[in-house]
Order: structure tokens, then C-alpha cells, then sequence
């Protein structure tokens, strides 16, 4: 179920291609063309909002902390996942595959 799940993903960004009947998978672009970021906005789940990190959307104002939360980490999470972002932008599934097939021959 996961796996079709995620093909099913997959096949929406356009990333790869499902032969009907007796199945099979192709990727439909180049492996220089797709990066991890095209992979992970793929499959990732990150709802509505975008966001990585999402958490308690209505913390109690009487709290110290849940006061307080938002403020103090909302920005810093949004940093830390434009940075994640920006560094799978740069990293393409050739690249990938280049390392691993090097990793294999040592």
C-alpha cells in the first residue's frame, strides 16, 4: 500500500511513468533533470500549510509556553526548511546514482 501509495505520487509530479496490466515503472526524465527537492515535494506530505514543521495549532494562551511558542520557533523552522530545501534543490537523482554506483565499486 505504501509503495503504491508513493508511485501514485510519483506518477502525479509527472516524475514517472506505470504500464498498466502487468505493471513496471519508467522514469520519464532525466536523472540530471530531477532533483531530491523535485522527489520530496513529490511524496512529502506537508499539507496545506507548507510547512515541515508543523505542530499545536491552537496552543493555550494561558500557558507560559504555549504562549509563547509560535513566536519563538515558527521562524527558526521556516529557516531550517528553506535551508533543507534549498540544499535537495541542488543534488540532482544523477548525482545520486553516481555515488552510489561509486560506493558499490570500493
Amino acid at each position: 500500500v505504501i509503495i503504491r501509495k508513493i508511485l501514485s505520487q510519483l506518477k502525479k509530479a509527472e516524475l514517472i511513468s506505470v504500464a498498466r496490466g502487468t505493471g513496471g515503472t519508467e522514469i520519464v526524465k532525466d536523472l540530471k533533470d530531477i532533483s531530491l527537492l523535485d522527489v520530496y515535494q513529490a511524496v512529502e506530505c506537508l499539507g496545506k500549510t507548507g510547512q515541515l514543521f508543523s505542530f499545536h495549532d491552537n496552543p493555550n494562551p494561558n500557558c507560559p509556553v504555549g504562549a509563547h511558542i509560535h513566536d519563538v520557533l515558527d521562524q527558526k523552522l521556516e529557516r531550517i526548511q528553506l535551508a533543507m530545501e534549498a540544499e535537495l534543490g541542488q543534488t540532482s537523482l544523477e548525482q545520486v546514482v553516481a555515488d552510489a554506483e561509486s560506493q558499490m565499486k570500493e
